[in-house]
């Protein structure tokens, strides 16, 4: 079987995305498929994107503006027709007319991370406007969907096209990533990891609590320090770090923090890729959403709620939570089930059920 991973993504760096992406398609291979991507980007990421270290053959379209950007997405579904997959696998984007030609040749498996109207609607007016307009086209060709969370699943703008559909939480490789033992800190070190501008991080309210407990120490990793005003003693804002610089600063952490404002884009439930790297590390870890994989939650994740006051109405749980997990580690054997290795089976079995080629 033969896959065409379509993906759109402007992060030229080393991110999660791509790395959750490269892991999925390790797995495919592994079970005997052929994977190609076919990636669209900003300008200057063509380089970063050829070097994954899978052996991927990767096709990579450049785009500037956004006009640019339409017309190298046309090319792109060219490009993967030319390619003669059984299979297209697509991470939801905005709609482009030869997606439907590409559609009506080709089965099409559309990956939905989040909720696009709620997601768009934080961005420019005429991308929300313009993906209003036009997604039920991505949506009604496409063969099957496959969901980060149930909560997406149900909501009604993906449900009323009643197409088949997986529900999967995001894996990780664990391979790729180093379990740390426990650190020995006087006081408590706090690691958070996101990108730059996305206020449902809530980076603010980690700022909060490194205003309310000084004594312990904050590490936020990808933030850029220009967003943010009155940064406490205790805090020290990285920015963007690549893993081998990143890791040192995890070993250190006695705990973690994942996204805290998902209600911003209308989020419930989820299951961060962040988050499965904190704990493939063994770092428990504070999260204000209900994770996809753990529905009864789990000693090492304090769930606190999805609203704008969660960190200050929590104080007292977090503290208890960040003194309990003090010199102890998650072990690997309780996240297992987490591993790339065991979840993607499952995902590519409903891929190949499409595939119109049996081999």
């Amino acid at each position: 079987m033969k896959i065409a991973y379509i993906f759109h993504l402007s992060d030229t760096h080393e991110c999660g995305v791509y790395k959750k992406i490269i892991g999925q398609s390790r797995q495919w291979i592994r079970y005997g498929a052929q994977v190609a991507f076919f990636v669209l980007t900003k300008k200057g990421g063509k380089e970063f994107f050829e070097k994954n270290d899978a052996g991927i053959p990767v096709f990579v379209h450049e785009y500037g503006g956004l006009a640019e950007r339409f017309r190298k997405l046309s090319r792109l579904h060219q490009h993967a027709l030319k390619y003669s997959a059984n299979i297209i696998y697509y991470r939801y984007d905005l709609y482009h007319p030869s997606y439907e030609r590409m559609a009506r040749e080709i089965p099409v498996i559309v990956e939905v991370n989040s909720d696009d109207i709620a997601e768009f609607r934080l961005g420019s007016r005429f991308r929300s406007w313009y993906n209003r307009l036009t997604r039920n086209n991505i949506l009604l060709y496409a063969k099957g969907l496959v969901f980060e969370s149930q909560q997406l699943a149900g909501l009604p703008h993906f449900s009323h096209f009643d197409k088949p559909y997986l529900v999967m939480g995001n894996s990780i490789d664990l391979e790729q990533f180093r379990h740390f033992p426990a650190p020995s800190n006087p006081a408590p070190v706090i690691a958070f990891m996101g990108s730059a501008r996305q206020p449902w991080h809530g980076v603010e309210k980690i700022l909060w609590l490194a205003h309310h407990f000084k004594k312990w120490r904050f590490y936020l990793i990808g933030p850029d320090p220009e967003e943010f005003k009155d940064i406490p003693s205790n805090v020290r804002l990285h920015g963007f770090l690549q893993q081998s610089q990143y890791e040192s600063l995890l070993a250190l952490a006695d705990v973690a923090i994942g996204p805290l404002s998902l209600y911003l884009i209308g989020k419930e439930e989820s299951s961060p890729l962040k988050v499965r790297e904190y704990l493939a590390g063994g770092i428990p870890t504070i999260i204000g959403y209900r994770d996809s994989d753990f529905p009864q939650g789990a000693p090492f994740l304090l769930q606190i709620e999805n609203r704008p006051n969660n960190v200050t109405s929590s104080v007292a749980k977090i503290e208890e939570f960040v003194t309990a997990w003090q010199y102890k580690r998650v072990s690997r054997e309780d996240i297992s089930f987490l591993d790339a290795k065991v979840k993607e089976k499952k995902r590519f079995n409903f891929i190949s059920h499409f595939n119109m080629s049996k081999e």
